[in-house]
């Protein structure tokens, strides 16, 4: 029997470490090498795809290739692998479109270390695995039928199109590509760990699993797309558009973006500890346990973003918007951020915001907590920090004061409940008080703020507080500003580095100047209008009485009624007619005779006092108006005493002068008064 001739092409695998290239020993000959199966081509000692394209006769690779697939499957068991290698090849072009690759062996098309200029294998059906491990393919890759596994891993690719296609399996793990395209693709599980790609695009395409650990990817577009299990470890992406996409556990731990879009992205679960982004879009994301411990963002929106276990602690916010979001169990724990607003959000369980770095203020207007812990501990400058929750609901709360610092917490408008302060002296100078609701509030609980040491003024602040709000308030946009000036177009999470990043904070703080007085931007905790503090006190007094705290209902009473008093003040003089300044006149007196009188109802010892001074001013006027009444003093203090208390004297012709008679008829008259109003104050404070 004649041996047929085979090509006389040799490859050597020493010195190739790459596993994609490895070959086992039954395929090497002798000397270790690789020996080409093929025929050689007509009058050539070589095959056709291992000639020299300039010595290649013209021919039809694909007719050529589809041949040797033919002949390998009359080979025999032990050959059928072997000639279904093409290792070391050059296709110029290897059209295979609406063929169909049958075999009885799952041997794969094997293309390793070949050159391929073109390779199209549109509405293919191929039972064999493709191996395109380490070959360069300089023009496109289309594949769009129903395939078991493509492999290419440590290739080189121009453009690999990969759309509509079914994949068991693509693997391209440490290639390098310019583009790739699997919109509308379905993968069972996708490996690109390690590789390096240009433009990854994958609209609407759906991974059971994928792997892309320690990938670098320039512009990563799978908008739409579906995820089961995907690994994005330590990648690092130019682009990352993961809009509305799907995914269900998902690692990007360490993973680099440069700008990165999850706007209406759906997670099951998002592990992104040590990540780092630039802009970055979660805006609408839904994500079911949200971990980002130690990550870094430049700019990042997390506006209507639904998150579970939102887990932020230690990381680093150069801008951040979570406005109208909701966060369960949120973690930021010892994180900084340089300018961020959670206004409007909601929060679920404990919102964890301990030993964070405000850098100035932290917005967190309007919200809605459920367990709220807070303490500013920012280690540089400015030191203090500003913490808006104005018009928030905090059923539930703990607002502590940082060491060697101070914290001014703004409750403007919020709703309170049991919330807990803690600090050193001075601490009610801390917190705004204004117009605030107090629904559960106890002023007498065992925390540090004791209404008692500023006499129940709960509205009054430290002298400088303004001021230093003002500064607070400005200083994101300042240090962004003297950033800006600094280091140009560096990245936040570039200038972070110690000492570089402490001293740019306090050159910042520097050149923060506050609002000047009466400017809209800057807070108004001096001047408060006398109606506000009305109602503030309002609320107070009926915050107390719902805890039954006595003592501080009263207190809250009082200066309720002096700044009712004010306001009648304000408008007699702003009156513009007879009658309402006749109207306003007479409250302001009515209010006075009762805050002098009685304290308001709650000083049974200002009635006592008010009394002593009448009875003394009315001996007097007696003494006054007629010296020998009386032989003696004390007989006009017994007139006037018994004037005070009896409604009608009972002999008053004892009483030879006229005018006397008539005093000590009004004198009876307000002592009725003052001794009704003894025993309303009295049983007032006794129920108090």
């Amino acid at each position: 029997m004649v041996e047929t001739p085979t090509c006389a092409f040799t490859f050597d695998p020493t010195g190739r470490t790459h596993p994609a290239g490895t070959l086992p020993d039954e395929d090497l000959n002798e000397e270790g090498e690789w020996e080409c199966p093929h025929e050689p081509y007509e009058g050539h000692d070589r095959c056709l795809i291992h000639l020299d394209p300039d010595k290649r006769p013209p021919g039809d690779e694909t007719a050529w290739f589809l041949n040797a697939i033919e002949a390998s499957d009359r080979a025999g068991k032990t050959e059928r692998r072997h000639r279904k290698q093409f290792i070391g090849g050059w296709f110029r072009e290897l059209d295979l479109t609406s063929t169909v690759i049958d075999a009885e062996d799952n041997h794969p098309l094997d293309f390793r270390h070949t050159r391929i200029e073109t390779l199209d294998c549109s509405e293919v059906s191929v039972t064999h695995d493709i191996d395109l491990g380490l070959a360069q393919v300089s023009g496109r890759v289309s594949m769009d039928g129903d395939f078991e596994e493509l492999r290419g891993r440590g290739g080189q690719f121009n453009a690999v199109d990969l759309d509509d296609g079914v994949f068991e399996r693509v693997d391209f793990r440490t290639a390098c590509i310019d583009s790739v395209s699997l919109a509308n693709s379905t993968v069972e599980h996708g490996d690109f760990r390690h590789a390096a790609v240009r433009a990854f695009r994958g609209s609407e395409a759906t991974f059971e699993r994928a792997n892309f650990e320690f990938a670098r990817i320039s512009v990563f577009e799978p908008r739409y797309a579906s995820f089961g299990m995907s690994d994005f470890n330590n990648a690092t992406f130019g682009r990352g558009d993961f809009y509305y996409a799907e995914f269900g556990q998902s690692d990007f731990r360490g993973i680099e973006m440069d700008e990165a879009i999850f706007k209406g992205a759906e997670l099951d679960g998002g592990y992104f500890n040590g990540a780092t982004f630039g802009v970055s879009n979660w805006i609408g994301v839904d994500m079911g346990n949200a971990y980002f411990n130690g990550s870094t963002f430049d700019e990042a929106s997390f506006r209507k973003s639904d998150l579970t276990s939102a887990d932020f602690p230690n990381c680093h916010f150069g801008w951040a918007n979570f406005q109208n979001a909701t966060l369960s169990a949120a973690n930021f724990q010892h994180t900084t951020f340089e300018q961020a607003t959670f206004r409007g959000s909601e929060f679920h369980g404990e919102a964890d915001f301990r030993d964070i770095d405000p850098a100035g203020a932290l917005n967190l207007r309007d919200c809605d907590f459920e367990d709220l812990h807070a303490r500013p501990a920012p280690s540089r400058a400015p030191h203090d920090g500003l913490v808006l929750l104005d018009h928030s609901d905090l059923p539930k709360a703990t607002l502590e004061q940082p060491v060697d610092a101070r914290a001014i917490y703004d409750l403007r408008g919020a709703t309170v409940g049991d919330v807990t302060f803690y600090g050193d002296s001075g601490l009610l100078n801390r917190i705004r008080f204004l117009r605030t609701e107090f629904d559960g509030f106890d002023f007498r609980d065992s925390d540090d703020l004791d209404p008692k040491e500023t006499g129940y003024a709960i509205h009054e602040m430290d002298p400088d507080a303004e001021t230093l709000a003002s500064r607070l308030l400005r200083y994101g946009l300042t240090l962004h500003g003297t950033r800006q000036e600094s280091d140009g177009d560096l990245r936040p999470t570039d200038r972070t580095d110690e000492p570089a990043y402490s001293d740019l904070r306090a050159r910042a703080w520097e050149r923060t100047e506050p609002h000047d007085s009466g400017s809209a931007a800057r807070p108004n905790y001096d001047d408060i209008s006398a109606a506000d503090l009305e109602a503030t006190y309002l609320r107070a007094k009926n915050g107390a009485n719902e805890m039954n705290d006595n003592e501080a209902a009263s207190q809250f009473f009082i200066r309720e009624m002096r700044q009712r008093r004010i306001q009648h003040a304000d408008l007699f003089w702003g009156a513009e007619t007879a009658r309402d300044r006749l109207r306003y006149g007479t409250d302001w007196v009515e209010n006075t005779t009762l805050g002098w009188t009685s304290g308001y109802g709650e000083s049974p010892g200002r009635v006592i006092y008010t009394s002593a001074i009448t009875v003394a001013g009315f001996a007097g006027v007696y003494y006054a108006l007629d010296p020998d009444l009386y032989t003696s003093v004390t007989d006009y203090f017994i007139l006037s005493i018994g004037s005070f208390v009896t409604l009608v004297v009972g002999r008053v012709g004892d009483i030879p002068d006229t005018t006397i008679n008539l005093l000590s008829q009004v004198q009876a008259f307000l002592g009725a008064f003052l001794i009704a109003l003894f025993v309303f104050t009295l049983t007032r404070s006794i129920h108090r």
